[in-house]
């Protein structure tokens, strides 16, 4: 994960902006000569202060520190607060740098216990800052969203927008390290939302960046080349610092190797390293051998890899930060060991693997560790303990890229989308107020220069049925936009309430649907190709849905979410769905045979459907989006996976409800084992000759 050099090497941008990209030893020897000239007054400590903010900059921090203990003396002996608590912070953030974490949060606290007793709250919310960093690269992630809670929350009293989007970046940061996605992007989103606003667009590149990262980790592959395009084009356009653009071109690189371009990727990451050693920055340099292993090892060629990342362990390990990447790096190493038949030497970088991805609490780190140690197993004959590594591999795994997880991700990026949307439309809205305020006064001007009035009743009649019927459009743009997100009874009463209140549902009946093949043709296709078949499919299942009455909810990657009963409920629901479930395979089947005649890759499909209640409505007081939750909707879900391509997978509550229907027939499956359910009854339905 590139997040953390990024923030580090921002955190020091920030303590110097102007000088942040300058050498700094000629500026460092400048201030250095002038000392002894200094008169010993407050100016002298800060000169002292810049002396250590320039060091950051320079062939070494430590420099900085030379006269760190002067500068504190005569802070104190002129009893002057603000100073020596601005001199505690910078010898902390110079010890921060040299990646002496413990010894730079010792005196972070010191000055901000200072900042607080003399009331300075801006500089307290700086200082909170740089402790929450300190306890992050020491690899406490959990006592640092502590800090970063009430940082933010400080921020927020200030007005300090600024440092708003750079707490949520730190937070995304801790999530990611911690394993939860939603809760990462959701704190991205909000960060990009204030960078936006502040048309701050290193920050927004930056931010944009990490989303596409999120996109690529979770496999939804579209919208993280949309997103990591994005940033790479800001970079360069705007000539950022060669670290993020670096960064972005790794995680582009990434992609091209999840889609299977490999020239592509191997490419891009060379850019990346070209601009990572035109700064001489060793962490980014040891990530980006790091991606170039990652090529070699897809290719087989294993001795080359083990060169690349041994290289990249080295220079991670001089970093002082990344702890995350290189334990990945050590257990990859491990992977390249085992493969090359050095077995001790793979355990060994896999006990390291395992050691630090413990201490920092990384799932990621660990599911990289658990594959590592299944392979070795597995190579040495230990079946038992390579099944438990491979168990463990799995869990992990499947903690990150849970379903649920995608499923948060993109309600938050549509709620973020919306609200977008809807600032737009309101400013469309303000500006043509403004027109019409205009026109008039403007108007007004016309009546005074007639002498009759009849010019002026005519001419103010025309526009004002021309500004009516305008108004009239924009408002039922904004209506048709609202109802194309929520069903039509819950806009309705969102409109007149403000808020739509959450209700339960005794029984309706929740489909799912998903398409078998669809990471193989993901492979074969361009991610054009691909998307067009989605929209021309999921099109087709909105056409039917709105046909049979039921409530489409949300598509998820290559999945279907649709709902009969809901929002009124009815005692059709589930015949309803089946119906609909029925027409939906039976266009897949069809565009199948002419995908097979026209020799293209094709789609097959599962579908599953339960019956029985849920929690239908809207949470939240904006980017609304309409949802249900509860144990039905698992269910639901189960019974699509569990079921077979090419039919309609029913659970006993639907079987229950629509067994004594003459145009139905059922295949009973008996108990069926459905992951994190036990054994159900499923049945699979179908037409009968009366009802074809």
């Amino acid at each position: 994960m590139l997040r953390g050099i990024k923030l580090a090497t921002w955190m020091v941008c920030m303590a110097l902006p102007s000088r942040a990209q300058q050498p700094a030893r000629p500026i460092l020897d400048s201030m250095i000569a002038l000392l002894p000239a200094a008169k010993a007054d407050t100016n002298k400590v800060m000169l002292f202060i810049h002396i250590m903010h320039e060091s950051m900059g320079g062939r070494g921090p430590s420099d900085g520190l030379e006269h760190a203990d002067q500068a504190l003396a005569l802070a104190r002996q002129l009893h002057w607060e603000r100073g020596e608590a601005d001199v505690l912070g910078a010898i902390g953030r110079v010890h921060w740098k040299l990646g002496a974490f413990d010894t730079a949060l010792s005196y972070h606290e010191q000055a901000l216990a200072i900042a607080e007793r003399i009331g300075d709250r801006k500089r307290s919310a700086s200082l909170l800052t740089y402790i929450a960093q300190d306890h992050i690269d020491a690899g406490r992630v959990q006592e640092a969203e502590r800090w970063l809670v009430r940082d933010l929350r400080l921020r927020h009293e200030l007005g300090d927008k600024h440092g708003q989007a750079f707490v949520h970046n730190l937070l995304s940061y801790i999530h990611h390290e911690e394993g939860d996605l939603v809760a990462g992007v959701k704190d991205d989103l909000a960060a990009l939302k204030l960078y936006e606003e502040l048309n701050d667009r290193n920050g927004q590149a930056v931010t944009v960046a990490n989303i596409g990262q999120t996109y690529l980790d979770l496999g939804k592959l579209e919208e993280a080349r949309s997103y990591l395009l994005r940033a790479v084009g800001m970079h360069k356009r705007d000539g950022a610092d060669g670290v993020n653009l670096s960064g972005a071109l790794t995680h582009l690189g990434r992609l091209h190797l999840a889609m299977g371009d490999a020239a592509a990727a191997d490419s891009t990451y060379r850019e990346a390293l070209r601009v990572a050693e035109g700064i001489s920055d060793k962490g980014q340099i040891g990530l980006i051998r790091q991606a170039l292993a990652n090529i070699q090892m897809e290719r087989g060629n294993y001795t080359e890899a083990l060169k690349n990342l041994l290289f990249a362990a080295q220079n991670l390990e001089g970093s002082g930060f990344l702890k995350e990447d290189l334990a990945k790096t050590y257990a990859d190493i491990g992977l390249c060991q085992t493969r090359l038949g050095h077995q001790a030497e793979a355990r060994a970088y896999l006990d390291k693997a395992g050691g630090l991805a413990a201490q920092i609490n990384s799932r990621s780190a660990r599911s990289r560790y658990h594959r590592g140690m299944e392979f070795l197993d597995s190579t040495q004959g230990d079946w038992l303990s390579a099944y438990r590594q491979s168990k463990l591999h799995v869990a992990y795994t499947d903690s990150i890229l849970s379903a649920d997880n995608r499923d948060q991700i993109a309600t938050a990026q549509v709620r973020f989308d919306y609200d977008k949307q809807m600032l737009a439309d309101s400013l469309t809205y303000a500006a043509d107020k403004a027109i019409q305020v205009r026109e008039i006064q403007k108007q007004k001007v016309v009546r005074n220069a007639f002498i009759g009035g009849f010019a002026f009743v005519l001419l103010f009649a025309v526009v004002f049925l021309f500004q009516r019927n305008h108004i009239s459009r924009e408002k039922k743009r904004s209506e048709e936009l609202l109802l194309n997100i929520l069903p039509e009874e819950v806009a309705r009463e969102l409109k007149a309430k403000g808020e739509a209140e959450a209700v339960q549902i005794d029984q309706v009946t929740v489909l799912f649907t998903d398409f078998k093949g669809f990471t193989a043709m993901s492979e074969v296709m361009t991610p054009s190709q691909l998307v067009h078949d989605l929209h021309e499919c999921f099109s087709a299942f909105d056409r039917i849905a709105e046909k049979y009455g039921i409530e489409k909810i949300k598509t998820i990657g290559d999945a279907y979410m649709a709902a009969g009963g809901l929002p009124t409920p009815n005692t059709t629901h589930a015949m309803d769905v089946i119906h609909a479930a029925f027409e939906m395979r039976d266009f897949i089947t069809e565009g199948k045979a002419r995908k097979i005649a026209a020799g293209l890759p094709y789609f097959e499909i599962r579908i599953g459907i339960h019956s029985g209640p849920v929690v239908a409505g809207i949470v939240g007081l904006k980017k609304f989006s309409y949802d249900i939750w509860g144990d039905t909707v698992n269910t639901a879900s189960r019974m699509e996976s569990s079921g077979d391509v090419g039919q309609v997978n029913i659970s006993e509550a639907t079987y229950a409800l629509v067994k004594s229907e003459p145009a139905l027939t059922f295949t009973p499956r008996g108990k069926v084992q459905a992951k994190g359910k036990g054994e159900l009854e499923m049945y699979f339905v179908h037409r009968s000759a009366v009802g074809a």
